[in-house]
Order: C-alpha cells, then sequence, then structure tokens
C-alpha cells in the first residue's frame, strides 16, 4: 500500500503513535510548492512551523513526518499560494507513482 498527498503536514507531535509514523515513514510520499527546488526534485530539511514566538521570532521546526517530500516547484508569481495549485501540480505525478507501484516497482 502507498499513499500520496499534497502540502500535507510535516510537524511531528509528542503524542502521535510511534507505529503511524513508522506507517507514514515507510508507505507516503508528499507533493509540495517549493521556492527553492525545482519540480520533481526530493525535498530534504523540514519545512518551518510558521508559528511565531513572543519576541516575534520564528519557532523552530518540531519534527519531521518523515516521508519522502518532493517538489512541485516554485509558483508563479501572479498566483495566491492555494492547495488547489498544489493539487493540480501533483496530479500527474501522483498518477504515474501509483502506475509505478501497481506495477510492482517499488
Amino acid at each position: 500500500m502507498a499513499c500520496a498527498t499534497v502540502e500535507a503536514s510535516s510537524v511531528v507531535e509528542s503524542d502521535d503513535a510511534v507505529d503511524v509514523k513508522a506507517f507514514v515513514k515507510e508507505r507516503f510520499l508528499n507533493w509540495e510548492q517549493d521556492e527553492t527546488a525545482p519540480a520533481g526534485y526530493r525535498l530534504l530539511a523540514s519545512k518551518p512551523s510558521g508559528r511565531a514566538r513572543a519576541d516575534g521570532s520564528e519557532e523552530e521546526p518540531r519534527g519531521k513526518l518523515g516521508c519522502v517530500r518532493v517538489s512541485l516547484g516554485k509558483m508563479p508569481e501572479n498566483e495566491e499560494h492555494t492547495s488547489a495549485w498544489s493539487a493540480s501540480r501533483a496530479f500527474g505525478p501522483a498518477l504515474r507513482f501509483f502506475s509505478h507501484v501497481a506495477l510492482g516497482h517499488e
């Protein structure tokens, strides 16, 4: 079994079950918009948390979910960042991914 996601959270909470985290790490592939990596590149670093501390600085990421992350490339300047844009960009690669898995090329 495999699962493809688009713009999924990369945050690991302290109360997330160990077996669930292991399953996600082994079976999930997440496509996401990225400002620095071209489409199709594997992303390695964790996303920032997006949360601000009391002093205004950003919190450090709390951890990466562990699944493979793939860039959808940089969003055009005239586009607003939405999951719909990301989903439309990920549709073709996700179908190719599932086709590859279905043919037994894990």
